[in-house]
């Protein structure tokens, strides 16, 4: 393929960056273009979960070509050894002479490291400010921008607010329910409390065909450590982590023995912790979202101490169902920004919220 002109390449980058946006994983999504010649011989992009990175899968595929190259990415090369060996190592080793990149990378691990490498090892280097590149990698640099996580809310009620039905498991239809697994595989971590675990015995990961890998990290809220060690999500092969206060020797043994995850923190009111500090914590643990799929209690804390960044609310238009208890307060979402008119999802309609 011919190289017709820069703007080709840019648009091309940028296309590549945006295919895997939102299924990286822990790492941003990321284009890759290798030219030579004035032709393009390889392109990469940011595997599913995050592996391999761009860089290295487009110069992959030309490694055995000895020629000078050029490498045009969409974000800097990283420069630190994580689940991936850094960017810049395997870009200094495959006759790259150029590299022209077109957003910064806010990590304080790459920031500004992996140039200053790649100038040592006479690779001239070339950034091009590009405002469509810095809303790709808006999300990613967010995150160390404010030093927290992004946190999104979700509820599904019937037509009258109800958040359970003693007879059905779920409230809302199939379609919401397909939306909520999108949601999963888009963010890296999910709170719930016990409460939630015990009732209804979720495995809270994402069942959609392709993408059960992209599962969040479980958090589970449970000062008494009371959950059910039957539990599904404690047989999946979803990470969880679960918060407690009160010390129990044998449960916490039990579940080491499952390879779950404890942290202790101390409680506040009505055995519920803090949850600013617990937003910051799982935050400082590197995840850069987090999906809040609690009960009213959960979602209650949130709005009270207005961590909401995104809210998700899923409304049923039908009122089939009697048996119905835990009435969600939809007014406290007056605080927040409708962004769009309901979208029609067959039976049940959804709002989103921004603050």
């Amino acid at each position: 393929m011919i190289q017709k002109n820069k703007d080709y390449i840019v648009k091309l980058v940028l296309n590549l960056s945006r295919l895997h946006a939102g299924l990286t994983g822990l790492n941003p999504s990321v284009g890759c273009i290798v030219t030579s010649n004035k032709k393009i011989i390889s392109y990469g992009i940011t595997g599913i979960n995050g592996s391999p990175h761009a860089e290295k899968d487009a110069l992959e595929k030309v490694k055995q070509l000895k020629i000078r190259k050029n490498l045009y990415v969409s974000l800097e090369p990283c420069h630190h050894t994580g689940k991936n060996p850094p960017c810049t190592a395997i870009i200094s080793k495959s006759n790259v002479k150029k590299v022209f990149y077109y957003s910064k990378d806010l990590n304080p691990l790459v920031n500004q490291k992996g140039l200053i490498f790649l100038k040592q090892n006479k690779i001239k280097v070339k950034y091009f400010k590009n405002k469509k590149f810095d809303l790709i990698s808006k999300f990613h640099n967010q995150y160390y921008q404010r030093k927290n996580l992004v946190v999104t809310g979700k509820v599904a009620v019937t037509k009258k607010n109800f958040t359970k039905n003693i007879d059905h498991k779920y409230i809302s239809n199939i379609y919401s329910r397909k939306l909520t697994h999108l949601l999963r595989a888009n963010h890296q971590a999910l709170l719930v409390g016990v409460n939630t675990i015990n009732d209804d015995n979720p495995y809270l990961n994402c069942r959609i065909r392709g993408l059960k890998e992209l599962s969040p990290t479980v958090f589970i809220i449970d000062p008494k450590l009371r959950i059910k060690t039957n539990s599904n999500i404690l047989k999946s092969s979803v990470k969880v982590f679960i918060i407690y206060t009160k010390k129990n020797k044998f449960k916490i043994n039990q579940l080491n023995k499952k390879k779950i995850k404890v942290i202790k923190l101390p409680t506040i009111k009505k055995n519920f912790f803090d949850i600013k500090i617990l937003v910051k914590i799982i935050g400082f643990l590197g995840y850069k979202n987090l999906l809040v799929e609690g009960g009213n209690n959960l979602l209650n804390q949130f709005f009270k101490n207005n961590l909401f960044n995104n809210f998700f609310f899923f409304k049923s238009n039908e009122n089939r169902y009697k048996n119905n208890f835990f009435k969600f307060d939809s007014k406290k979402l007056i605080s927040m920004k409708k962004i769009n008119k309901p979208i029609n999802l067959s039976n049940d309609n959804l709002f989103f919220y921004k603050n």
